[in-house]
């Protein structure tokens, strides 16, 4: 019997026996109530269709390539990347590979990318 085995990312076991699930689950319910305590929630009924669409793939698609990666960016890159690893700097190259795709999805789902001169530093 394999107990805590992992199949490409998947967990053997039930997921509210897997930590990183839990891990998880309690985040989002963490942020729900600090947003209900802080009255900033709110069901948003005006988003685009597009846009809600958009959020949900995006959504899907980092928690599959969180599973395949062996985690976030902490330790599938910068774990990596300090280890000497190659996974680390193909991470790297995949994630400028995604960035760049995904810039040039975003009109498609009705958004728009910032200005190259708009900066948070």
């Amino acid at each position: 019997m394999l107990v805590g085995a992992v199949v490409l990312g998947v967990p053997a076991g039930p997921v509210l026996r897997d930590k990183n699930s839990l891990t998880g689950i309690g985040i989002m319910i963490g942020t729900a109530v600090a947003a209900a305590a802080a009255g900033a929630w709110k069901i948003h009924s005006s988003i685009p269709w597009r846009t809600a669409v958009a959020a949900l793939l995006g959504g899907v698609l980092m928690g599959i390539s969180a599973r395949m990666a062996g985690g976030c960016n902490i330790g599938a890159y910068l774990g990596g990347i300090s280890t000497g690893s190659l996974h680390g700097r193909l991470w790297g190259v995949f994630a400028l590979g995604g960035t760049w795709l995904g810039l040039r999805l975003r009109p498609l789902f009705g958004l728009a990318n910032s200005a190259p001169s708009v900066s948070s530093c």
